[in-house]
């Protein structure tokens, strides 16, 4: 080893705290040979005392822990609360996770059919309220033709126009055709 690792470990040592009293060095007297002084004497005690206080000790141990199973049941009963609970947030989740894909498709179906309705009709759209009211609106305006496109009529023709209902002449008999005749006549 090198000299100066070994300096730093021995310097080391001297601040280290002594274990064991050294054999090698005196001990010191702790009271003169020549005075008396008493040490206070041990107090003893009777075997019935000796049981007495370690009753008392266990007893007080006893009643720090005296709720244990009470506690323990709570516990349990709290832990499957918990799991209840995290099932029916994940239910939760599950639920809002499809609401907002719906809510998603609704307002796309609202968007297409807004499209296909002129401009000036926008105005009678309700802008309040939850989207499938405001889609339920547009589908009963469109089924009672609200939004329909209004025919133009030309001028000089009646508006409520007769059915076409003559027949081809070529398919009547000579006896219709006379009759046919007549029938315009009077």
């Amino acid at each position: 080893m090198n000299e100066s690792k070994l300096l730093r470990l021995n310097s080391l040592q001297f601040f280290s705290e002594p274990t064991e009293p050294a054999a090698s060095e005196p001990t010191e007297p702790t009271a003169a040979a020549g005075s008396e002084e008493t040490t206070p004497a041990e107090k003893t005690f009777t075997q019935e005392e000796l049981n007495r206080i370690v009753t008392e000790r266990v007893d007080r141990e006893k009643k720090k822990y005296a709720d244990y199973e009470d506690l323990k049941a709570q516990l349990a009963a709290l832990e499957d609360k918990t799991k209840a609970d995290s099932s029916a947030l994940e239910k939760y989740a599950e639920v809002e996770a499809r609401k907002d894909a719906l809510e998603g498709t609704l307002t796309k179906l609202f968007d297409s059919k807004i499209t296909g309705i002129p401009e000036e009709f926008h105005d009678l759209i309700p802008s309040d309220g939850p989207i499938e009211q405001r889609l339920d609106w547009v589908v009963k305006a469109e089924e009672k033709g609200l939004f329909a496109p209004k025919t133009k009529t030309p001028l000089g023709k009646p508006s409520n126009p007769q059915p076409d209902t003559s027949e081809h002449l070529s398919n009547l008999s000579p006896r219709d055709l006379i009759r046919k005749g007549y029938a315009k006549n009077q």
